[in-house]
């Protein structure tokens, strides 16, 4: 029951009890009592609202909520000083439907007429957000609850419930509206730089490589190792700017929806071997092991999955300056295979691990004084397993290394493997992956 509705009730108990006592009193003065109750009925009942529930009504004010009764069908409104604050009128001011409607912001009136009819018709709880324009024109925004009582026979009797000003509210939101719209206009604009840049560079790249190779096997004719040697390390700072180029593309075709996939089934530790194999040729640092093979196939775009674990292997070098040592392993379970590489590095701290996956996060650290990474790179790969319906995790220790995965839908064992695919296990011993 509302507090509206409670001061009713307590009214009519109040008249009830003064009626009684005049019968039970007075002779001839009971029939001037009872000819008079019916006319002073709404006027008592007014002063009752006014004197016997000021208490009440501070409380209420004093939290600015708003408490509103009306008899059915609408007529005169009875509102608390709250209320009437809301709308801008005086404590004393009679409240009507006709001006409560006159009052409202013209885009609201008919939704709030139609949410209060609904109300009514279907008995259902009257919830609205509308627009004040007060006598003294100030806008507010409201948020007004309430709902119908019915009689015995299920006919309308009243409908009465609270409201409370919200502009301070609305106010906010439109604030972070804002914001978020400007957050988006910069990271369109953002996009729109990194394809931007990315094409341009990909042009003179494109042909200092091509100037880069020409060199190369002019000064190899000319048995030049030292010029060689140059052209060398050119080539390889040019791969890694090819590398970032490619990345900062694919980031931009992710955001727009246009990164392509060639899906179709493959050896998955084919994969595996034929990556690892690629990067031991240009790793002198590191030992590139693959612990353990699943002889299984996925679905999936066999050179996106490669990219993915290039991307593990060249972090995993990266991030273990003095260990000497990679794993890589491959394992099953009834429905999915899981890739794992290990490293014996620098390892990441707890609060750092999930958010790795993140676009453009970098782990700062003042005691690794190498320089980060763009944050890109585990980004893609993670956007590139969850295209393919898979998930990746981290295991790390703070000095103790970290173990990247990426686990896949596993789709069936492989039939067979071409003969001469080979690995190098943990023992140093090349061993044919079918045993």
């Amino acid at each position: 029951m509302s507090e509206a509705m409670a001061q009713r009730h307590l009214v009519s108990l109040q008249m009830d009890s003064e009626q009684a006592f005049s019968f039970e009193g007075h002779g001839s003065s009971n029939r001037y009592s009872s000819s008079r109750s019916h006319d002073t009925t709404e006027q008592k009942e007014e002063e009752a609202l006014h004197t016997d529930h000021q208490p009440l009504d501070g409380l209420l004010e004093s939290i600015g909520l708003g408490v509103w009764y009306c008899d059915l069908p609408f007529g005169k409104l009875t509102w608390n000083n709250t209320c009437k604050k809301h709308f801008g009128l005086s404590p004393d001011a009679e409240v009507t439907i006709d001006l409560f409607y006159e009052l409202l912001h013209p885009d609201d009136r008919a939704a709030t007429r139609q949410a209060m009819e609904r109300s009514i018709a279907e008995n259902s709880i009257y919830d609205i957000d509308y627009r004040t324009i007060g006598i003294d024109s100030q806008v507010h925004w409201i948020r007004a609850i309430g709902r119908c009582f019915y009689d015995d026979h299920n006919r309308p009797e009243h409908f009465d419930g609270i409201m409370v000003d919200i502009t301070e509210h609305k106010s906010v939101e439109q604030m972070l509206r804002e914001q978020a719209e400007r957050l988006e206009e910069f990271e369109m604009r953002k996009d729109e730089f990194i394809t931007m840049a990315s094409h341009e560079l990909k042009t003179p790249i494109t042909s200092i490589k091509g100037y880069t190779q020409m060199l190369q096997n002019r000064f190899k004719k000319a048995g030049d190792g030292q010029a060689l040697y140059f052209l060398s390390i050119i080539n390889g700072q040019l791969n890694k700017l090819v590398n970032l180029v490619n990345d900062m593309l694919d980031i931009s075709r992710m955001q727009a929806g246009k990164l392509h996939f060639r899906d179709a089934l493959f050896d998955l530790d084919a994969v595996v071997l034929e990556t690892v194999e690629h990067l031991q040729a240009t790793t002198q640092t590191h030992e590139l092991s693959i612990g353990s093979s699943a002889n299984a196939q996925v679905f999936g775009d066999k050179d996106r999955i490669g990219q993915v674990i290039v991307n593990l292997l060249t972090n995993a070098v990266k991030y273990s300056p003095h260990a000497n040592r990679v794993i890589v392993r491959i394992s099953t379970n009834q429905e999915h295979v899981t890739v794992s590489v290990q490293d014996f590095g620098i390892g990441i701290d707890e609060e750092h691990r999930q958010k790795v996956f993140e676009r453009f996060y970098q782990v700062r650290d003042i005691t690794d004084k190498g320089a980060p990474g763009l944050g890109i790179g585990l980004y893609i790969s993670n956007q590139i397993i969850e295209r393919h319906k898979g998930w990746m995790q981290v295991e790390s220790k703070r000095g103790e290394g970290s173990t990247f995965s990426f686990t896949l839908p596993l789709i069936r064992e492989a039939p067979g493997r071409p003969q001469g695919l080979s690995y190098h296990r943990l023992d140093g011993v090349e061993r044919n992956l079918i045993e």
